[in-house]
């Protein structure tokens, strides 16, 4: 049953072509166990600074269409308990992480509470996920 409703979930996913807002009770199932690439934001509603990066975030969800992304809200206990085990907090927030059914340790990071465009972070998921192709490619 869990995994129709995860798959009716990724399906609204990519019919709006919004970020899907993650449990983390269920970023494994979804994120870890997908063949696909993801961009993954983990922000708080309470940082001015990943207020001030929600513009740009948009920008890269409607330029990145071949990417899944996805929010994890580090507010909640659970989103902060799974910002903590990946190492979030110490490279600060906002922060977005890249995954293709790799463990977390092997996540790339492509920003973390640093000041960047969009296109700047746009070009560098483009040549990430052309690295992780050609690794996939042999």
């Amino acid at each position: 049953m869990i995994k129709i409703i995860i798959i009716f979930i990724l399906l609204i996913n990519i019919i709006l072509l919004y970020s899907l807002d993650l449990e983390p009770t269920t970023f494994e199932e979804i994120v870890l166990k997908d063949d696909r690439v993801w961009l993954i934001e983990f922000y708080s509603s309470m940082c001015g600074s990943c207020k001030e990066f929600e513009p740009i975030w948009n920008k890269i969800e409607i330029s990145m269409k071949s990417i899944v992304t996805g929010k994890i809200n580090v507010d909640t206990s659970a989103g902060s308990k799974l910002a903590n085990q990946l190492g979030v907090f110490n490279e600060g927030i906002p922060n977005i992480k890249l995954y293709k059914n790799q463990l977390v340790d092997n996540a790339i990071s492509i920003m973390a509470g640093e000041e960047l465009s969009a296109k700047a972070i746009i070009q560098s998921v483009r040549r990430l996920t052309t690295d992780l192709t050609r690794r996939d490619d042999g």
